[in-house]
């Protein structure tokens, strides 16, 4: 988005929290994904059923962790609606007020201690709203509107408390898409860092702990086990480079 000097200086100054109107989250949504209520009956494969888990605020998408399964009859029937790429789960029940994007596309569904939330578009920008309830301001109104001693929950009836506030709209753009591009960005220099990681413990592996590339050599023993001939144990700090 390409933004004049004069405009990014006013984006700094301006803050939406003393400068815009508020209204409740509830007057901005179009639809709200509610499957909370009787148990899902899962099985061993089939779709992706997620928790409240594999959702993150450091995590732009939920991650699949301890996912479950639902059979086709399953998916279609019990549920009274499905989230659609671009709603806003909500986590409700446990770790209340974690949110995560639905991808495009959706493969999996959600039922017990999370909903979805399909921002109005004419109300306001999905990213913005996504953003703002990730923000500390809103973060702490959810943790402090909290009930329960030994699971903490969000109830349904809090959600209008939740004031969000409107800027005019291309703010919420600039808001939304900065703080979505820069998430993006932030968790693939993450599975960057993680895939690097694994390949060094993988040539760890293969060269210090299997000897893979010295399987036709000759191996000695030593107090840490067998070693390639010629190869000694010492004492790090005696190393010198």
């Amino acid at each position: 988005m390409k933004l004049s000097k004069n405009w990014g200086r006013l984006v700094m100054k301006f803050n939406i929290w003393n400068d815009c109107p508020k209204q409740p989250i509830t007057e901005l949504l179009s639809f709200i994904v509610d499957n909370r209520g009787k148990t899902v009956p899962t099985t061993e494969k089939g779709y992706k059923l997620i928790a409240t888990n594999c959702i993150r605020n450091e995590k732009l998408y939920p991650s699949y962790e301890k996912v479950r399964y639902l059979s086709e009859e399953t998916y279609n029937n019990w549920f009274r609606s499905h989230p659609k790429p671009g709603d806003i789960i909500f986590v409700n029940k446990g770790t209340p007020g974690r949110v995560c994007m639905v991808p495009d596309p959706v493969d999996f569904c959600i039922a017990q201690d999370m909903i979805a939330l399909r921002a109005d578009n004419e109300k306001i920008y999905n990213k913005y709203l996504f953003a703002v309830l990730r923000s500390p301001i809103i973060q702490k109104q959810i943790y402090n509107t909290n009930v329960g001693d030994v699971i903490p929950h969000f109830k349904k009836q809090f959600m209008n408390q939740l004031l969000i506030p409107i800027p005019e709209r291309r703010i919420q753009k600039f808001i939304g898409d900065m703080y979505f591009d820069i998430s993006y960005k932030i968790e693939l220099n993450q599975k960057i860092n993680e895939n690097l990681e694994q390949q060094a413990q993988a040539i760890f592996k293969s060269w210090f702990v299997d000897f893979e590339p010295f399987k036709d050599s000759e191996f000695v023993n030593s107090e840490l086990g067998q070693i390639p001939k010629g190869w000694k144990v010492d004492n790090l700090s005696l190393i010198h480079i």
